[in-house]
Parts: structure tokens; C-alpha cells; sequence
């Protein structure tokens, strides 16, 4: 089951120092938000172009929006839709979340999987045993859902 909480907890130290005894190697993840978002741009950009490839390839009006010699236009008006879209990107946050949370191991068991939602960032972890492999699929699985499969 999948517990709510505000904010991720600090490292049980005792815990780690077990799973370290044990041969397991702690992940290494950067100290704040800001070295988190400059470590992760590079894939961000990657992400973005294979998106706009994606689009671009499926959307045959996108290479005219693009090409266009008119110029770009741009204007802003706060709507009831401008709302809807502002909710809308908050559902997909939760669904982007929910979708690492559906490859973590022993989901349905373990009372050891949380999530939440701290701003304008959403995060789900887990205090179980996650092996290397595992951990690559539970990051990639939403991007390949909603960015490649979804289009």
C-alpha cells in the first residue's frame, strides 16, 4: 500500500549501514533541488528533441508552425481553460508518480513504498531493496508511457 506523506524522510542511517554491510551500494543522488534539476537538463534536453521528433513525425502541421516566416506570436490571457491546464499538469504529475510507483517491487504488499507532492515536484520512494535493473525500469517507465506511448 502507498502511504501519502509531505516531505522525504531523512536517511535511517542504521538501515544503511546494514544494507552497506550487506553489500548493497547506496545511490547517489545530488544534495538539493537545484543540483538536481542542472544534473538532470542534459536529459531533459535529449527527452525534449526526441519528444519534438516524435511530434514532428506524427503531426505533419508542426513542421509548418515551425518553418513559418511570418515570425512566432505570443500572448498570454488567463482563462477558465488556463485553469484546467494548470490542474491538468498537476494530474499528470501525480500520474507521472504513480507510474514509478506501479514498478517498485512488492507494491501491493510492502507498507514500505510513499509518494507525495512538495510543490512543483512530485516523488515516490521506498525503504525496500531495489536492484540496479530494477531501478532503471522504475525511471524510464514513465517517460516511455507518456512521452513515447501516449503520443
Amino acid at each position: 500500500m502507498i502511504t501519502y506523506i509531505k516531505k522525504i524522510p531523512p536517511t535511517d542511517k542504521v538501515y544503511c549501514s546494514e544494507l552497506m554491510s550487506e553489500g548493497w551500494t547506496k545511490l547517489k543522488e545530488p544534495a538539493g533541488l537545484g543540483k538536481t534539476i542542472l544534473f538532470s537538463a542534459p536529459f531533459m534536453i535529449i527527452n525534449g528533441v526526441i519528444s519534438l521528433i516524435l511530434a514532428y513525425l506524427l503531426f505533419p502541421p508542426l513542421k509548418e508552425f515551425l518553418t513559418d516566416k511570418n515570425g512566432f506570436n505570443f500572448s498570454l490571457s488567463i482563462n477558465l481553460f488556463s485553469l484546467a491546464y494548470i490542474a491538468a499538469i498537476f494530474m499528470f504529475i501525480l500520474f507521472h508518480e504513480f507510474i514509478h510507483a506501479c514498478f517498485f517491487p512488492g507494491l501491493i504488499k510492502s507498507n514500505k513504498i510513499f509518494w507525495g507532492i512538495n510543490g512543483f515536484y512530485g516523488f515516490v520512494f521506498t525503504t525496500e531493496k531495489v536492484k540496479k535493473g530494477r531501478f532503471i525500469l522504475i525511471s524510464i517507465m514513465p517517460f516511455l508511457l507518456l512521452s513515447i506511448v501516449l503520443p
